[in-house]
C-alpha cells in the first residue's frame, strides 16, 4: 500500500494509505488505527468526513480497528448511518446473523458472483453498503469492487446512449424448485399480500401456477445520485446478462422461465458484442486486494459494484446496507 498525507491533517491518530494496484486511477483509501480501535467512535468523531469521502471517491477500507462480532459490526454501522435496512425482497440466498447484519451470498464457493451495485433492479436500495470480514478466506474469495465512474469512461458514446434512450427490461420468474420461491422472496406464504407489493410498485406480474410467479418490469439504466445530484450508472443488465448464466440452468428451463434475465427496455436482447464490452469494461475499472479478518469495506453503492471470488476453505464475509434511495 502506497502511504498519502491527504487528510492526515484533519483525522488525527490513524494512518491514511490507498490500496495498490489500479489501472491509472485513484485508488480507494485505507483507514487503520494509530491508537485508538474503536471504530464506532471514530465514526462518530468523523462521520462528515467519512461520508463526504464516500461519496466523492466511492470506496474506503478500515483496516486494523477493533471489530470482531457481528454485533460490533450492527454497532459500527449503526453510529454510521440508523437507516440500517431489512434484506427484502429477495435475489440471493442469505441468512441474518444479528439485527440487520447479514451473510454475504450463500452461493457455493466454486462460484463466481459477477459485479453488480445492490439491488439496482429494484424500486429502494441502499446508498451505503458495508462488508466485514469476519472469518478470512484461506484461499481467494476477494470481494472485487468496480468504480463504476471509470467503467463508464470505457464504453462507447454509442452503447452510453443506448442504455440510456431505451433503459432495461427485467424479467423474474420464481419457481419452488429453482432458486428462491416467492414466499422466500417476499418473506410471506400469503399471495395477497404479494400481488398489493407488486400492483403498488407498478410491476406486472401473473401466476403461472401456485409455484411460479412470473414478474417483469422496467428501470432505467441511469439514476440520480442523491447526494452528488448527477446521473450514474446503475443496473443489473451485465449480472443478469443470458451470457452470464449458468449453462446448466439454461438447460433446466426455456429462456423465459430463467430466474432471472435483462435486455434492453424494447424488450431487444444486448447483444454479444455490448455485453463483451461491459465485461471488459468491468474488468478495466476493477480493483481486488486480499481480505484480512476484521475489514470493513464501505462502499457508496451507487459508485461502485461488487463481486465475489470463487475461494477454498471457510470464509465469512457480513453485509449490512443502509441509507434508503427510492426511485
Amino acid at each position: 500500500m502506497e502511504t498519502t498525507k491527504l487528510n492526515l491533517e484533519t483525522i488525527e491518530n490513524c494512518e491514511i494509505t490507498r490500496l495498490t494496484g489500479g489501472n491509472g486511477f485513484q485508488m480507494p483509501r485505507v483507514i487503520s488505527p494509530a491508537a485508538d480501535k474503536d471504530l464506532k467512535v471514530f465514526f462518530e468523531k468523523n462521520k462528515s468526513l467519512i461520508e463526504e469521502e464516500l461519496h466523492q471517491n466511492g470506496a474506503i477500507l478500515f483496516r486494523g480497528w477493533n471489530v470482531t462480532t457481528a454485533e460490533d459490526f450492527y454497532t459500527v454501522m449503526h453510529s454510521l448511518s440508523e437507516e440500517t435496512l431489512k434484506y427484502t425482497q429477495r435475489t440471493s440466498p442469505r441468512s441474518e446473523v444479528t439485527n440487520k447484519v447479514y451473510t454475504s451470498t450463500d452461493y457455493p464457493s466454486d462460484q463466481e458472483i459477477k459485479p453488480h451495485n445492490e439491488s439496482s433492479y429494484a424500486s429502494t436500495w441502499p446508498l451505503l453498503i458495508a462488508f466485514f470480514c469476519f472469518i478470512e478466506p484461506s484461499e481467494g474469495g476477494e470481494t472485487p469492487i468496480t468504480n463504476n465512474m471509470e467503467m463508464l469512461k470505457k464504453l462507447q458514446e454509442s452503447t452510453i446512449n443506448t442504455f440510456r434512450e431505451k433503459g432495461i427490461s427485467y424479467t423474474r420468474n420464481m419457481l419452488n424448485w429453482l432458486g428462491l420461491s416467492w414466499e422466500e422472496v417476499y418473506q410471506t406464504e400469503n399471495k395477497s399480500e404479494v400481488e398489493d407489493l407488486l400492483n403498488k410498485e407498478k410491476m406486472n406480474f401473473e401466476w403461472i401456477d401456485d409455484g411460479h410467479l412470473r414478474v417483469k418490469w422496467d428501470r432505467p439504466a441511469f439514476q440520480k445520485h442523491p447526494i452528488l445530484d448527477r446521473e450514474v450508472w446503475f443496473n443489473h443488465s451485465f449480472f443478469y446478462h443470458l451470457l452470464n448464466q449458468n449453462p446448466g440452468l439454461i438447460s433446466l428451463v426455456e429462456k423465459e422461465d430463467l430466474p432471472f434475465r435483462a435486455t434492453l427496455g424494447d424488450g431487444t436482447e444486448i447483444n454479444e458484442e455490448i455485453f463483451k464490452e461491459l465485461q471488459q469494461a468491468y474488468k478495466s475499472a476493477t480493483i481486488t486486494f486480499p481480505w484480512q479478518k476484521g475489514d470493513v469495506l464501505l462502499l457508496d453503492n451507487m459508485l461502485f459494484s461488487h463481486a465475489r471470488n470463487p475461494f477454498k476453505g471457510e470464509r465469512k464475509i457480513l453485509v449490512s446496507m443502509a441509507k434508503p434511495v427510492h426511485y
